[in-house]
């Protein structure tokens, strides 16, 4: 955490402050109520960033773990758009389908379906 206290406030002061990447600019004089603000209000700004941290880390598990798992399923794993076309398929989809990820993706969900179960849209 960096809080610059400085009896010399200008702009280019300030502007220094920014570039050396300070969470708080403070001039002089300052009563202890507002330092106590300023410094608590820092140490709340960077508790947050300690938890957004924690959540991407925990995030990019997570997605690590669902592409795992989609992608060794021995299942079909499709994902469709509003408009139902398939925007994903995992690599069981191919041999259930007999077709290609990259030849599904794009294509109408329904018309996998055996024909007497497909609607024409």
């Amino acid at each position: 955490m960096n809080i610059i206290l400085t009896g010399h406030g200008n702009m280019d002061s300030a502007i220094d402050a920014v570039r050396l990447d300070a969470d708080d600019y403070i001039l002089k004089p300052c009563d202890g109520k507002a330092m106590l603000f300023r410094v608590s209000s820092c140490l709340e700004k960077l508790e947050l960033k300690r938890k957004i941290r924690r959540s991407e880390h925990a995030l990019r598990d997570n997605e690590k773990k669902l592409s795992t798992i989609m992608n060794t399923a021995a299942d079909a794993i499709i994902l469709v758009d509003n408009h139902g076309k398939i925007v994903y398929s995992n690599p069981a989809s191919e041999k259930i389908f007999g077709h290609t990820v990259q030849e599904l993706e794009g294509t109408e969900m329904h018309l996998l379906l055996p024909e007497e179960f497909q609607v024409v849209l």
